[in-house]
């Protein structure tokens, strides 16, 4: 299409551009700014955008490793997007003889009570909750299904109330 004015000329070309995506612009532009025959280096090559690569950049994970060190204290390990859950395990249990894994969890995974379990304020009716917070001091947050929230109760409540997850 050709017209004679130059602004309708001007529009015409932006939309016969090809659209990149932000990390094709990414990628061009490492390779533009790369210096001909040097090899990058593997701290070079990693990527920093958070655009990018958002496992890293947000420190999102698959879930919380819980376990019991050697003096009884609940430890929560969240397991990162790029780490493996086999190695983590392996991790944690070359700390110590003694250290006992209470379970993976997720948030929002149905987890259960075989008996009550006391708190300060309330007393937690044995059954199902949603697990919604697990922090990393050893306290959680649970939903029941009657949409009841408990907020920071300690774990070592929870399992001496039989806290785990269900079959």
């Amino acid at each position: 299409m050709r017209t004679s004015n130059p602004q309708q000329r001007k529009s015409v070309n932006q939309a016969q551009r090809i659209r990149r995506t932000p990390r094709e612009k990414f990628v061009s532009a490492g390779r533009r700014n790369q210096q001909p025959g040097r090899l990058r280096s593997p701290d070079e090559s990693l990527c920093t955008s958070p655009t990018l690569n958002h496992a890293q950049a947000k420190k999102s994970h698959k879930g919380q490793l819980a376990y019991l060190d050697e003096k009884g204290k609940v430890r929560v390990r969240p397991i990162y997007v790029f780490e493996s859950t086999r190695a983590v395990l392996d991790e944690i249990q070359q700390q110590g003889d003694a250290i006992n894994v209470i379970g993976f969890f997720q948030s929002g995974c149905t987890v259960e009570l075989r008996a009550p379990a006391g708190h300060t304020t309330n007393t937690l009716p044995p059954g199902r909750y949603i697990l919604n917070t697990l922090k990393a001091d050893g306290s959680a947050t649970l939903t029941s299904s009657t949409s009841k929230i408990f907020k920071d109760i300690p774990m070592i409540k929870l399992l001496a109330a039989g806290f785990r997850r269900p079959k």
